[in-house]
């Protein structure tokens, strides 16, 4: 799962670099890891539906612009 270095996964063709349903708040680019391509129509959706980010933690989707 993780590179030689220890702080950043490791990327390949079945993980991608993270676990599914993992939540790992270490991860400095999770939106591309967990997310990928996704991300920013996610962050569309959520802008309209949420946009003061009233609802977030630490590896939600923020909305446009955050």
């Amino acid at each position: 799962m993780y590179a030689a270095t220890g702080g950043e996964p490791a990327r390949d063709d079945v993980t991608d670099g993270c676990y599914v349903n993992h939540p790992d708040v270490g991860l400095r680019d999770w939106p591309t890891l967990y997310l990928a391509p996704n991300y920013r129509r996610l962050q569309e959706v959520k802008g309209r539906g949420d946009p003061t980010d009233q609802f977030h933690h630490a590896q939600s989707v923020r909305p446009p612009g955050r």
